[in-house]
């Protein structure tokens, strides 16, 4: 398989709108450095997974 080089994946991720739609994702589940999962309760963590897939 051919590699794809890092201008031809710029181009596809842009064509997606790649870094949008990963902010868009990620920005809910913002937890900061103080937080981690270890602090979140466990059913609130499975909701979480879940959501996101």
């Amino acid at each position: 398989m051919e590699r794809i080089s890092d201008n031809e994946m710029r181009d596809i991720l842009s064509s997606i709108n790649f870094v949008e739609r990963y902010q868009a994702l990620c920005i809910p589940y913002a937890i900061g450095a103080k937080n981690s999962f270890e602090n979140y309760d466990n059913k609130r963590v499975l909701e979480i997974l879940s959501e996101v897939g």
